[in-house]
């Protein structure tokens, strides 16, 4: 082990800190039903995210006009309507997918 390893890793630790602390705050900026969307999407999309599905580029004020966003949330609020919440629903879709 050197020095110089050590600093790679403390400077790459720092890194990864700030873009997790990023991406909690956009996260926690969501309202219930888009998290709820995005753990859907995360969980279930089967699809190339360099050119199959648009999540990334697609944006939340725009929702309408999307194609993976509003599906996700479409799925989200129909599970939320049919008395399902995110834990439940996760639950369920760990036993269907086996994890």
């Amino acid at each position: 082990m050197s020095y110089k390893r050590i600093a790679q890793i403390e400077t790459e630790m720092k890194k990864l800190e700030r873009e997790h602390k990023a991406l909690k705050k956009r996260y926690e900026s969501l309202t219930p039903e888009q998290r709820f969307a995005t753990v859907l999407h995360d969980t279930l999309c089967v699809h190339n995210h360099t050119d199959g599905c648009g999540w990334e580029w697609e944006k939340w004020d725009n929702v309408k006009n999307t194609h993976a966003k509003k599906r996700y949330l479409e799925m989200a609020h129909n599970l939320l309507d049919r008395g399902f919440d995110e834990e439940q629903a996760l639950d369920f879709i760990s036993v269907i997918k086996g994890y």
